[in-house]
C-alpha cells in the first residue's frame, strides 16, 4: 500500500511539475502549430534536392571501397570520377541545407521571443561547417562499410552496395545529420541558461536526437528493401528522393524542442554567448 502511494505520488509530481515532459510536449505542439507551415516550407525547398549529391557521393564512396576490396579496377576508376564530380555539389548543397536550417530556426524563434525584441540574423557558416564535418564522418563510415560487412545484396551501376552503405546514403544527409540543425539555435544569440536547476532541457534534446536517428535508421532500411525489390538503377534516384522526403521534416521536431526547452527571456541579451 505504501509502495503504491509513493509510486502514484512520483507519477503525479512528474506529470505536473513545471518542466515536465508533458508540458514540454504542449510547448512543442504550440511551436509547430504556430510556425510549422513556414518551417516545413524552408526545409522542403532548401534540403531535399541539395541532399541528393551527398547520397550519390556516399554510394560512390561505398562502391569505391568495395571495388578496392574485390580488386575491380574499372569500378574503382569510375567511382573516383563520380566522387570528383560530386564533391563541389556536396559542398554547395551543404551550404544550402545549412541555410534552410537557419531559416527554419528564424521561423521558429517567433514562438519563444520576448515582446519588443527583433528577429536575429543567424550566421549560416558555423552550421555549414558543422554539416560538412558530418558529411566527412558519413563518407568515412561509408568507406569502412565494405571492410566490415561483406553482403552485396543490392548491386547498382556504381557497384555492389552493402546494406549499411545504403542506410548511410539514404538516411544520412537529412536523417543522421539532422541533430546538427540544433547548432543553428546555439548560434542564434539566444539565451540557453536553464529556467531552473531542475531543467531537463539537455535530456529533452538528447531524446529528440535519439528519436530522429532511430527513425532515420528505419527509413534507411526501408529504402534498402525497396531498392532490393525493384533491382533497377533508374529507381535508385527516386528512392533517394523518397528517403529525403521522409527525413527532411526531422529538424522541425529538433528545433521545436530546442525553442520550447530554452525559451527567450527578457534578461538575456541577444549578444550573450551561449
Amino acid at each position: 500500500m505504501k509502495f503504491d502511494a509513493a509510486w502514484l505520488g512520483f507519477v503525479r509530481n512528474y506529470l505536473y511539475e513545471p518542466d515536465s515532459w508533458w508540458k514540454l510536449a504542449s510547448k512543442v505542439a504550440n511551436v509547430v502549430r504556430a510556425h510549422g507551415r513556414e518551417m516545413f516550407r524552408h526545409l522542403l525547398g532548401g534540403t531535399v534536392l541539395p541532399a541528393l549529391p551527398v547520397t550519390a557521393c556516399t554510394l560512390a564512396v561505398t562502391a569505391l571501397a568495395e571495388g578496392q576490396r574485390t580488386g575491380n579496377g574499372v569500378e574503382v576508376l569510375g567511382n573516383i570520377v563520380v566522387i570528383f564530380l560530386l564533391l563541389p555539389l556536396v559542398v554547395g548543397g551543404g551550404f544550402w541545407i545549412a541555410g534552410a536550417w537557419t531559416r527554419t530556426v528564424q521561423a521558429a524563434q517567433h514562438a519563444g521571443k520576448a515582446a519588443g525584441t527583433g528577429q536575429e540574423v543567424i550566421p549560416v557558416r558555423p552550421v555549414w561547417l558543422a554539416y560538412l564535418g558530418g558529411v566527412v564522418v558519413l563518407l568515412a563510415a561509408a568507406a569502412a562499410v565494405p571492410y566490415v560487412i561483406s553482403d552485396n545484396a543490392a548491386p547498382i551501376d556504381l557497384g555492389n552496395i552493402p546494406v549499411a552503405g545504403f542506410v548511410l546514403a539514404f538516411a544520412g544527409p537529412l536523417g543522421f545529420l539532422s541533430p546538427i540543425a540544433l547548432l543553428a539555435l546555439r548560434t542564434a544569440g539566444r539565451c540557453f541558461r536553464p529556467a531552473g536547476r531542475s531543467s531537463r532541457a539537455p535530456a529533452w534534446l538528447t531524446a529528440a536526437a535519439v528519436l530522429a536517428i532511430g527513425y532515420s535508421l528505419l527509413v534507411g532500411l526501408l529504402m534498402y528493401e525497396l531498392t532490393g525489390m525493384l533491382m533497377a538503377d533508374g529507381f535508385v534516384a527516386l528512392t533517394a528522393v523518397l528517403a529525403d522526403l521522409l527525413t527532411f521534416p526531422l529538424p522541425v521536431l529538433l528545433i521545436s524542442v530546442g525553442v520550447a526547452a530554452w525559451p527567450v527571456r527578457p534578461e538575456c541579451p541577444a549578444s550573450e554567448p551561449s
